[in-house]
């Protein structure tokens, strides 16, 4: 708490300096400085050379008084640190006008300025206390206590799991967090994005991820929680199938079975349409298609590759030639020779080969039955040339009993109609006697009685084996008795 005077431009060699009050003080030099002076108080001084010359004006100057010390700083608005915030702070005030310089304890000197207020970055966990130093060099006393809290704990790192692993019905995964829950909290799976919702839906497979809590209050973030999800299940092995039975001629579908993979678990599609589970035969299945057989895991949904089945159409039969037509007479014998690759019966119960002797034109068929079961079927006509004659319709008949021209019949040979119609008319347009075979005749008489002799009219239609269609002959018919 003392000044100090210094004294310049001092004469050269030897001088002594008057001081009132103080005395005399000799030396040489062209500085001095007298130190200790008490606070104000006032001097006057006069040089003295080395040839005793003093000079004539005396030099004064004072000491001030010892300045006043600066207010304490005035602790303002305190803020604590948070997670996101690690460092805590407070606004000093009442600093001194000018430069100042302000000491922390503990920390020591930590920043100065020029302002009358401040703020001050504080680390967590300790109680401060401040004090200024002004431009003059004077220390405030000590400033109220500030205690810095320690940073607030993280949440604990999170309980979470994969509730929904991917599969082939749900291509994504789902990760639900059970703990800490609470209107405070917020959720990532990655450190960066947070949101309310304690569930993550939708993920893709075959990642990982680190589940964070957030406490929204205090902003802190806890120790993650890792997680991974499953990579797609693979799909069950493309079926291995057997055609058990191609279509053919007999039994005109096909069967097929599915060797693997089977089970309980596993269920077959067939063209994508579902089949009981269990059921590994398939039979009925139309020929000439390709079936397109996938296999289907029950558990992860997933479904294999496709495997297609093709099934052939029914095969053709093998052709039988029965061998040529035949024309003979009434009375010779033929014989039918049948050929094929298969099994060949006629319709006489003889096979290959059979001896024929029709009395009339006849049809003979042979039929072939192949490896496969198909059937086919010729034919051989065999003709009989027939001696048709002349086709004669009499005019007149006498039935009086004698066994002479006693009936109305037409003359041709039978074997030789194909189709026949022959009426009789009385002359009122009753019909009174009608047949349709070739040797059928009329006795005269109508409902069992003898008719009396009269003129009656015949109407008879008739095709031979030598006609296309059928001829029509009209005429008057004379019974005579």
């Amino acid at each position: 708490n003392t000044g100090s005077i210094e004294l310049t431009g001092l004469p050269s060699g030897n001088w002594t300096i008057n001081t009132i009050p103080g005395g005399a003080v000799g030396g040489s030099g062209s500085t001095y400085t007298f130190t200790g002076l008490p606070a104000s108080s006032s001097y006057s001084y006069t040089i003295t050379n080395d040839q005793g010359c003093t000079s004539i004006t005396a030099i004064t100057a004072s000491v001030n008084s010892v300045p006043s010390l600066p207010n304490a700083p005035i602790i303002g608005t305190i803020t604590q640190p948070t997670c996101t915030d690690p460092v805590g702070s407070v606004e000093l005030s009442s600093l001194p006008i000018g430069t100042w310089a302000i000491t922390a304890t503990p920390g020591g000197t930590i920043t100065a300025g020029g302002s009358i207020t401040a703020i001050i970055d504080l680390s967590a966990n300790a109680t401060y206390t401040f004090t200024v130093t002004d431009a003059n060099g004077c220390a405030s006393s000590m400033s109220a206590s500030v205690n810095i809290a320690a940073l607030p704990a993280a949440p604990n790192a999170p309980t979470a799991s994969v509730t929904v692993q991917p599969s082939c019905i749900i291509g994504t995964a789902t990760i639900e967090v059970s703990a800490p829950i609470g209107a405070n909290y917020t959720y990532s799976i990655d450190g960066v994005i947070f949101q309310a919702g304690t569930n993550f839906a939708g993920l893709p497979p075959n990642s990982s991820y680190d589940i964070y809590v957030q406490d929204a209050t205090t902003g802190c973030i806890s120790f993650s929680t890792s997680l991974v999800v499953n990579p797609l299940p693979p799909g069950p092995a493309a079926p291995v199938v057997n055609i058990n039975a191609q279509p053919t001629c007999l039994v005109q579908s096909g069967t097929i079975e599915i060797v693997s993979p089977i089970g309980a678990n596993f269920q077959i599609y067939i063209d994508g349409v579902p089949m009981p589970i269990g059921t590994y035969i398939f039979s009925g299945l139309a020929p000439s298609q390709t079936y397109s057989v996938t296999i289907v895991d029950l558990t992860t949904g997933c479904e294999s590759a496709p495997f297609d089945v093709n099934l052939n159409g029914i095969p053709a039969a093998e052709i039988v030639d029965a061998g040529p037509d035949y024309l003979i007479q009434s009375g010779e014998t033929v014989t039918l020779t049948a050929s094929g690759n298969g099994t060949i019966v006629w319709n006489t119960g003889d096979a290959i080969s059979t001896n024929v002797a029709p009395t009339i034109t006849t049809t003979y068929t042979a039929t072939l039955t192949d490896a496969n079961g198909c059937i086919d079927t010729d034919e051989a006509i065999v003709t009989i040339d027939i001696d048709c004659g002349e086709l004669f319709i009499p005019t007149a008949f006498s039935p009086n009993g004698d066994a002479v021209n006693s009936s109305f019949r037409i003359k041709i040979n039978p074997a030789c109609v194909k189709e026949l119609n022959l009426k009789v008319f009385d002359r009122w347009g009753e019909v009174v006697f009608q047949t349709t075979a070739p040797d059928g005749s009329w006795d005269g008489k109508f409902k069992g009685k003898e008719l009396d002799s009269g003129v009656f009219v015949y109407v008879l239609e008739i095709m031979l084996d030598t006609d296309t269609e059928l001829q029509k002959f009209k005429g008057n018919l004379s019974l005579i008795k």
